[in-house]
C-alpha cells in the first residue's frame, strides 16, 4: 500500500495523471459538442460550397416559405431509403433538408418504398408515384413531382426531355442537319417544389380555356409549363360543341385566330363577358376582316386597323422594321414592373384603334405603343415604303380594357407575345409580359415566384485557334524544356562539386 502511495507521489505519475484527465475531459467535450451539433438544423451543419449553390434554397424561396401558414408534408419515395441515396437522389435529399428548414410548417421524410410499398396508396393518390418521386401533401390536396421534372436535359428549340429523349434528339439533329448539339442538364428543385407547395395550400386554382376551331396557334410547351408552375390549368374549348363558355372559366384565351368566329360563338363570348368574364385576345394582321370577332371587341370601344405596322425609328425595331420593340406603359399594373428592364418583341403587328368616346362604364389603357415614326402598309405590299399621303404616327399594339360589369379584356396585336422564338430574341421579356397579363386577368393574388433551374452541366472551355495554338506550344514544348533545363543545370552544378 505504501508503495502504491509512494508511486502516486512521484512527479512522472502525477504528470501522466494530469494528461489522462485532460484527455478524458477533451473526449467528453468532443462527445458533447458532437451531440449538440446533431441537434442543429441542416442549414447550419451542411454548408453548400458548390459554385451554383445547387443544394441551397435561395433567399426569394426562403421568404416565400416563411409566409406558409398551412402544414405541408413532403415525402421522398426512395427504394432502399436513405442508405441507398447517391448522385441525383442524394442531391435531392440534401435540397429537401434545406427546404424543410425554411418553415416550421414543412415536415419532410424519406420513405423506403421497399419496406413500405403501399405508402403512396395510403395517401389516397389516384396517380402513380414512381421511385424517386416527391409527394407534397396538405389537408386540401396532393401533388406528385416525378424525377424527370426535377432533373432534365434541355436542347434549344426542342425543350425539356429525359436522357433517352436527349440522346435521340442529338442523333436526329446530327443526321438531318449535320449539327452537333450538347444538351444541358438542369435541376429545377425550387421551381417544382414551390409550385407544388403553393398548389396544395392555395384556395384558388385559376382555369384558362383556349378557344379552338379557328386555326388558332396552340400555346407552346414552355408557356404551358410556365402557367402550370403558376398552378393555372389550361384546357381547350370548342364553342361550336358547347352551349356556353363553362362557368369555371377564369380566363378565355384567343391566340391568333386565322378565321372569324361565327355569330353564335360571338354571342356566347359576349354573354360570358357580360357576366364579368375575362378575355385575352392575341391577333394578327387581317383581323379587321373578322366582323363577329370585332363585335366582341366593340363592347370596349376597340377595333382593328388594316395593314402591318412599320417602325421608322431604328431604336424601336429588331433587324427589320416590322419586328417592333414597342414602348411598354410605365403606369399600368401589367407592364409597369417590367417596363424599365424588359423588352417586348412584337413582329408583324397591326394597329388597335381606341374609340375617342368609349362605351358607358368602360375604361381603356394603352399597354404597348410604337414610336411616332411608325406607319401602316398593306398586307400584300411589295415594299415597306410609307404609302403616299399617310403620315407617321404613334400606334397602339396592346390595350387593357375594363367595364363596370366586372369584365376585362387584354388585346395584343402580334403573334410574338406567345411565340418562343420572339421571346428568346427579347431575352424572356415576352413571357414576362404575357404572364403578368394572365395574372392580372385571373386576379392571382398569391402568385408563385419564378425560379430559374440550376444548370448542372459543366461549361466547356472554348478557345480561339490562336489561343489554343499558344497553349499547345507552351504545354508540349516550353514547359517540358524548362523542366529539363532546370534539371540539367542542377545536375551540372553537382558534377562540378
Amino acid at each position: 500500500m505504501n508503495n502504491i502511495i509512494k508511486e502516486f507521489k512521484q512527479k512522472t505519475t502525477q504528470n501522466g495523471l494530469r494528461v489522462f484527465l485532460v484527455t478524458l475531459l477533451l473526449l467528453i467535450g468532443l462527445v458533447v459538442i458532437n451531440l449538440l451539433a446533431g441537434l442543429l438544423p441542416n442549414r447550419v451543419t451542411e454548408i453548400d460550397i458548390s459554385a451554383d449553390k445547387m443544394y441551397s434554397v435561395s433567399s426569394t424561396a426562403a421568404r416565400e416559405l416563411a409566409k406558409l401558414r398551412d402544414d405541408v408534408a413532403v415525402y421522398y419515395l426512395v427504394s432502399g431509403g436513405e442508405s441507398d441515396l447517391v448522385d441525383e437522389t442524394r442531391h435531392t435529399k440534401l435540397f429537401l433538408d434545406k427546404l424543410s428548414d425554411c418553415s416550421p410548417h414543412i415536415r419532410f421524410r424519406v420513405i423506403d418504398t421497399a419496406e413500405s410499398p403501399t405508402f403512396a396508396t395510403s395517401l389516397g393518390l389516384t396517380e402513380s408515384a414512381e421511385n424517386n418521386s416527391i409527394v407534397v401533401k396538405s389537408a386540401k390536396r396532393t401533388r406528385v413531382i416525378a424525377p424527370d421534372d426535377l432533373f432534365y436535359y434541355y436542347i434549344e428549340g426542342a425543350g425539356k426531355m429525359t436522357a433517352a429523349e436527349a440522346q435521340q434528339a442529338v442523333y436526329m439533329i446530327q443526321m438531318y442537319y449535320g449539327q452537333t448539339v450538347t444538351p444541358t442538364y438542369h435541376f429545377d428543385g425550387e421551381g417544382q417544389l414551390l409550385s407544388a407547395i403553393h398548389y396544395v395550400t392555395t384556395d384558388t386554382l385559376p382555369k384558362i380555356y383556349a378557344l379552338d376551331g379557328h386555326s388558332e396557334i396552340a400555346l407552346s410547351s414552355s408557356l404551358a409549363e410556365m402557367l402550370s408552375l403558376q398552378n393555372m390549368e389550361v384546357a381547350t374549348l370548342t364553342l361550336l360543341k358547347s352551349e356556353a363558355v363553362p362557368k369555371d372559366c377564369d380566363l378565355l384565351l384567343l391566340n391568333c385566330p386565322q378565321a372569324d368566329l361565327t355569330a353564335a360563338e360571338a354571342k356566347m363570348v359576349g354573354d360570358y363577358l357580360a357576366g364579368g368574364g375575362k378575355m385575352m385576345m392575341i391577333t394578327v394582321p387581317g383581323t379587321s376582316t373578322f366582323p363577329n370577332l370585332l363585335s366582341v371587341a366593340a363592347r370596349y370601344g376597340l377595333s382593328a386597323k388594316e395593314g402591318i405596322l412599320i417602325e421608322g425609328d431604328s431604336n424601336h425595331y429588331y433587324q427589320v422594321p416590322y419586328y417592333l420593340f414597342p414602348t411598354p406603359s410605365s403606369s399600368h399594373e401589367i407592364t409597369a414592373a417590367h417596363a424599365a428592364s424588359s423588352y417586348a418583341l412584337l413582329p408583324s403587328a397591326h394597329g388597335i384603334q381606341i374609340a375617342q368616346t368609349l362605351p358607358d362604364g368602360v375604361t381603356a389603357a394603352e399597354l404597348f405603343t410604337t414610336s411616332a415614326s411608325s406607319y401602316l402598309i398593306d398586307i400584300n405590299a411589295e415594299t415597306m415604303d410609307r404609302p403616299e399621303g399617310q403620315d407617321t404616327a404613334k400606334h397602339t399594339v396592346g390595350v387593357a380594357a375594363t367595364a363596370t360589369d366586372g369584365s376585362q379584356m387584354i388585346w395584343v396585336s402580334s403573334f410574338g407575345l406567345t411565340d418562343d422564338t420572339a421571346n428568346s430574341y427579347a431575352a424572356g421579356g415576352n413571357a414576362s409580359y404575357f404572364l403578368s397579363a394572365v395574372k392580372w386577368l385571373c386576379q392571382a393574388e398569391d402568385e408563385v415566384s419564378a425560379f430559374a433551374p440550376i444548370t448542372l452541366t459543366t461549361p466547356r472551355l472554348t478557345l480561339s485557334a490562336g489561343t489554343a495554338g499558344l497553349w499547345s506550344i507552351a504545354l508540349i514544348f516550353l514547359i517540358p524544356a524548362a523542366v529539363l533545363g532546370t534539371g540539367f543545370v542542377y545536375w551540372l552544378r553537382r558534377r562540378r562539386k
